[in-house]
């Protein structure tokens, strides 16, 4: 798939051209998850890898109130990087 599709796979990230627009069921109750402690030890790693995403657009703070609340977990991955996994 790669050799086949390599100008789709040049390392970057790929971004949607327009907003998405996500349907949710209303008879689905709203869920807002309690935060789990991360340990001491990966904040430091947490905080820049949070700001790296927020600069290259991947995600965006949320600075009020939502309907729905994921907790976050941090995983590290074989190469020592850190994946971040959402309920």
């Amino acid at each position: 798939m790669f050799d086949r599709y390599a100008d789709l796979f040049d390392g970057s990230l790929g971004l949607l051209d327009d907003d998405v627009h996500l349907e949710t069921d209303p008879s689905v109750p709203l869920v807002q998850m309690p935060l789990r402690r991360l340990p001491i030890a990966v904040r430091d790693r947490v905080q820049l890898e949070l700001k790296k995403l927020t600069d290259q657009g991947v995600i965006q703070p949320v600075t009020e109130p939502t309907p729905w609340v994921s907790a976050l977990l941090i995983a590290s991955k074989r190469d020592g990087g850190l994946r971040f996994c959402i309920d």
